[in-house]
């Protein structure tokens, strides 16, 4: 950035009014320090985990000896002493007294390994913020306070950890909203700024969190500025009231994507709300869970919202990944199998696409399209539950160039032609095989054990004489145009698996007047 563009843009943010002479090079850090002050806008640095751990330990012992807090000028004997104690144990520690409680509320919502045991399943039982007394007191020390510090950390240490399981839950928002936007709050420009947003965004509302996603989502400016124009754009924005509105928001969303009644635009809002820095904002096991199932529940029932596979498939599988391969099946984890073969489905349909593609694109196999309207009609039938990719070296450098393939996984093959490529495709009782070129069509029943296993480990290759050994059905593609190896194929899978497809499904319209070819003619 040259000099004269980082002097306009810093004139342009909030509208300062900084004299030119001030914006040189050499004063950019102060004139930055300055604009911070001016909007004292930011957060306080958390401390270090071990100064926490000193004044949660004095500020519990503190009260559990006196049961309250210094609150007047004039206190009486046992706030004197309380005083006092944090004195002797600040001289213990080399701290400073003074600025404990303006410093409480970074322990509010914190535990100490030292207090809970090992047993302990909720480490919020042992927070100072779910004593009823302990918050009766601080608020009232709160009301008497004429800085704004406090009350600003007291609010992000809310927003960030958002405690709703605390039975204190309600009289801590009662409470920030009373300090922050009661008629009585320290008069600065700060406070000012958060009273707005909290009047803006509902932050201290009682269904506050699930209004602001609603917020980000019916509006049409960008979802990054509003969070920055609420006060999200630090760690805010990956704190605990954004997570607890996501997971309120999304039953919701599932409701609205079974109706088909969810636009476009606000599913790309939510789906930008969801990711984060080229991950997902919340990277753990329950927001997972309740991600895949709000919005992939809508199609394992069978609905399908137009146009939202469009979106959510790469959505999917940038975060998710593969369900099928085992570097996907962990962030897959707890998702329920039926979710989970939504994804399978879709993957099926891409990789029985993309191959044909594939054929068509090499233009070795003037039967090609004979083949895709076969399987075809098999997984519109719901019969192929999986397909697979196997590929040789230039087959895997044309698969990647095919747009609709990008996100797929294969497997390598070995000892053929580098430009060949094998499709797997899992039936219930078989596995059939399809090869490129002109290969023959090979199925497997269950039973036999040479029939191939798709999703195998990248680093152990497919032999390609093992694709083609010991199969129960060897069909060529011959007569296609009379419908000839279809017929035989389709009688073959109907008589050993049960598999059903009319003729008018895998070999089109014009089957109808053609002669029905068996396995024995």
């Amino acid at each position: 950035m040259s000099k004269q563009s980082l002097k306009e843009t810093l004139l342009r943010w909030y509208g300062l009014h900084i004299p030119l002479r001030t914006l040189e090079p050499n004063q950019t850090q102060k004139a930055a320090a300055r604009a911070a002050r001016y909007w004292n806008d930011e957060l306080s640095r958390k401390p270090a985990e071990y100064d926490l751990e000193i004044l949660y330990q004095r500020i519990v012992r503190a009260w559990q000896r006196y049961r309250t807090l210094p609150e007047y000028e004039e206190a009486n004997v046992d706030q004197l002493n309380w005083v006092s104690f944090f004195e002797q144990e600040a001289s213990k520690s080399g701290l400073n007294p003074s600025g404990d409680l303006r410093r409480l509320p970074w322990v509010l919502f914190y535990s100490s390994p030292k207090e809970a045991p090992a047993w302990q399943q909720s480490v919020s039982d042992y927070w100072l913020g779910g004593d009823r007394l302990f918050m009766q007191h601080y608020g009232h020390w709160l009301s008497e306070q004429s800085s704004a510090r406090p009350i600003r950390t007291f609010l992000a240490e809310f927003l960030l950890t958002y405690p709703t399981k605390l039975s204190t839950f309600g009289e801590l928002r009662r409470l920030l909203r009373s300090s922050v936007t009661g008629t009585a709050v320290p008069n600065t420009r700060s406070l000012q700024w958060w009273k707005q947003r909290c009047h803006n965004y509902h932050l201290l509302e009682a269904d506050g969190s699930r209004l602001f996603i609603q917020e980000l989502i019916s509006r049409h400016e960008d979802v990054q500025e509003i969070l920055q124009d609420a006060g999200f754009d630090g760690r805010l924005g990956r704190g605990s009231f954004i997570e607890f509105g996501i997971l309120a928001y999304l039953p919701g969303v599932y409701v609205l994507l079974k109706m088909d009644l969810l636009p476009p635009a606000q599913l790309t809002r939510l789906l930008q709300i969801l990711e984060f820095e080229n991950g997902l904002r919340f990277d753990n096991r329950k927001v997972r869970i309740a991600i895949a199932e709000f919005l992939l529940k809508p199609f394992a029932e069978g609905y399908l919202p137009h146009g939202a596979r469009d979106q959510l498939e790469p959505f999917f599988m940038r975060h998710f990944g593969d369900p099928r391969i085992p570097s996907g099946k962990a962030n897959w984890s707890g998702v329920p199998e039926n979710f989970r073969q939504v994804i399978r489905r879709w993957l099926t349909e891409q990789t029985l696409e993309a191959f044909f593609r594939l054929i068509k694109e090499t233009a070795l196999d003037q039967h090609w399209s004979y083949r895709q309207t076969f399987w075809r009609a098999y997984f519109d039938n719901d019969l192929i539950h999986d397909a697979w990719f196997v590929l040789g070296t230039r087959a895997r450098q044309l698969m990647n160039s095919l747009p609709e393939a990008k996100e797929l996984a294969y497997g390598l093959l070995r000892g053929a032609a580098s430009d060949q490529s094998v499709l797997i495709l899992r039936m219930s009782g078989a596995t059939a095989v399809e090869w490129s070129h002109s290969g023959a069509c090979r199925i497997w029943l269950d039973d036999n054990p040479n029939a191939p296993e798709p999703y195998k480990d990248r680093n152990i290759p497919y032999i390609a004489p093992e694709l083609r050994s010991d199969a129960d059905l060897v069909q060529s593609h011959y007569s296609s145009e009379s419908g000839r190896w279809q017929d035989k194929v389709a009688h073959w899978l109907r008589y050993n698996i049960g598999a059903e497809v009319r003729r008018s499904e895998y070999f089109g319209d014009s089957g109808f007047s053609t002669k029905l070819y068996s396995l024995y003619d």
